[in-house]
């Protein structure tokens, strides 16, 4: 039988339970709580969206990769949303649209951290961020850190 990598074994438990607990003694002071923990919201899509989404399926075009940074107007909506929502400039040309928060944490670190740099964590954070950070504590390196130079 193949042996694993015993870096697998240190990968954390989600923290999916932990924010659960949180949502079960939020008091409703701000408005309903919205669970999009992993996303699995936990309820069916609105029957609109489930007919819009059979539609888009059955286009053959949809069937083919599309491009590597994501839909040209899902990132239109999405940077005039934050530059609407936090009052910045952000142009679509600065947005990239992931298959989730693993693969975003994981394109971000290929962005940002060099060899030997430190990459902070807060905690809780999702088990599987600390998988792609060699330098994280979890993974008992005991590489030399530098400072960033960026």
């Amino acid at each position: 039988m193949p042996t694993l990598n015993p870096l697998l074994t240190q990968v954390e438990v989600p923290p999916i339970p932990q924010a659960h607990a949180w949502a079960a003694r939020y008091d409703g002071a701000h408005g309903k709580a919205l669970d999009l923990c992993q996303a699995v919201p936990g309820w069916a899509p609105h029957p609109e969206v489930l007919a819009h989404l059979s539609r888009e399926a059955a286009e053959p075009a949809n069937a083919r990769y599309g491009t590597i940074d994501g839909d040209l107007a899902l990132r239109e909506t999405y940077s005039a949303d934050l530059a609407r929502s936090y009052g910045g400039q952000v142009g679509p040309d600065q947005v990239a649209i992931t298959a989730g928060c693993n693969q975003a944490f994981f394109l971000s670190m290929l962005a940002v951290a060099g060899a030997g740099d430190a990459v902070l964590l807060p905690t809780p954070c999702s088990g599987s961020s600390r998988a792609p950070c060699p330098a994280s504590p979890r993974t008992g390196s005991s590489r030399t850190r530098r400072q960033p130079t960026r």
